[in-house]
């Protein structure tokens, strides 16, 4: 009955809604999702893998979408557990719809933040392809808040040359100065460590919305 409810109720507000059978049936088309706009309502108790294990097959499998529990299960430790291996959310079935719809709106606008985030992760992988060795070499340095001079003391490269790299990492990078090229270097660390660079949640649901980082030695140029 809820799920019927449900699905009415974030249809109404343009967010499409896909239905699986179990979690088996979701994981067989977990790919088609994987990099979509979406959340994953699941319940604890399902036919099958129970929402527990499909939260920890999608863990693994570092498919990143946020999962949304709905359930009637009460007990502290189930859902603290399903909490600490980052659920978005736990909530009751006998919340109003309108508040489950809101807490999956949430949801989805999470996911559209991840994938931005990917967006810009794999944006900046494919500038770093541009670099030549030595300009990554340099890039570093610059990022770790070298000095011209530093670096071409560490590397082992005339002033000139160390400004020339400079000037070609910026342009290939798209960036204006060493700031915003330690901004981006530092967001895409950051999206590393966490893993977002990235999940998904189960059936009753998925729901989508459609509406939708001068040396003093003798020196060479490289």
């Amino acid at each position: 009955m809820i799920v019927g409810v449900l699905q009415r109720t974030l249809e109404r507000s343009d967010i499409t809604v896909v239905g699986f059978d179990s979690a088996e049936h979701f994981l067989s088309r977990a790919e088609d999702h994987r990099f979509d706009a979406c959340c994953l309502v699941v319940d604890i108790q399902m036919p099958g893998i129970g929402g527990l294990g499909l939260q920890e097959i999608l863990n693994r499998d570092r498919i990143a979408i946020p999962l949304v529990f709905l359930s009637v299960v009460t007990d502290a430790g189930v859902i603290v557990q399903a909490m600490k291996a980052g659920a978005f959310d736990f909530l009751s079935k006998e919340l109003a719809p309108r508040d489950i719809k809101s807490r999956v709106e949430q949801a989805i606008e999470l996911s559209t933040k991840w994938r931005a985030e990917r967006a810009m992760f794999q944006e900046y992988d494919a500038l770093l392809a541009l670099l030549s060795p030595q300009e990554l070499l340099t890039l570093e340095l610059l990022v770790e808040g070298r000095s011209t001079k530093e670096i071409g003391q560490t590397l082992r490269v005339c002033l000139p040359t160390v400004t020339r790299h400079k000037n070609r990492i910026f342009q290939k990078m798209q960036v204006r100065n060493v700031i915003d090229l330690a901004r981006k270097a530092w967001t895409h660390d950051a999206l590393a460590r966490t893993g977002r660079s990235h999940r998904v949640s189960t059936p009753h649901f998925l729901a989508r919305d459609v509406s939708p980082v001068l040396s003093e030695k003798p020196c060479r140029n490289l």
